[in-house]
């Protein structure tokens, strides 16, 4: 399996025009693969003058035959600006587990996607799948995804996106909640 180990991850993609990609980290493996993030991870892609495509992943953990874990100590915050008639696509983590996938993220989940008229817009927090097994979330912080588009624009923002196909358990505890902790 691929392991990763990062104090922090980052990426930044700035262009007038174009594909602009940034990546914080990806992490592939052929059987298992785990990501450890103790700090944050930020993302930013964005274009000023001319149409575009302007994606920022944050975190991608792919398991192609095993399972798939993600542990982030911080924040993960993707953003994605695009000008007019442009494509902005914000993702801030994306977990794939042929079998189990975990996700456990102790800070907030940010992601901001934004176009022009004419433009699309998508933005997803945290996007988890089990394909054959059970798929967990546990996030200690608030979970944000934010889209907007300008005239006749398409925007589309989802927070949380879980399949498993056996399970699927999503457990978000801001630290200011009173919530306890699953067991």
């Amino acid at each position: 399996g691929a392991h990763c180990l990062e104090r922090e991850a980052g990426g930044a993609g700035i262009l007038l025009g174009g594909t602009a990609i940034a990546h914080g980290a990806t992490i592939y493996g052929y059987n298992n693969a785990d990501a450890y993030i103790v700090g944050d991870v930020n993302v930013d892609a964005r274009g000023y003058f001319s149409a575009g495509t302007f994606q920022a992943l944050g975190v991608t953990v792919t398991a192609q035959n095993g399972d798939a874990y993600l542990y982030v100590g911080g924040d993960v915050n993707a953003n994605a600006q695009g000008p007019y008639n442009s494509n902005s696509q914000a993702i801030a983590g994306n977990v794939y587990g042929y079998n189990n996938a975990d996700v456990v993220v102790f800070g907030d989940v940010n992601a901001s996607a934004s176009t022009g008229d004419f433009g699309y817009a998508l933005a997803i927090g945290m996007s988890i799948t089990a394909a054959n097994g059970d798929a967990y979330l546990f996030n200690d912080g608030h979970i944000y995804a934010t889209a907007s588009s300008g005239y006749q624009g398409i925007s589309q923002a989802i927070s949380v996106n879980i399949y498993g196909y056996n399970n699927a358990d999503a457990y978000v505890y801001p630290a200011e909640s009173s919530a306890a902790w699953p067991n």
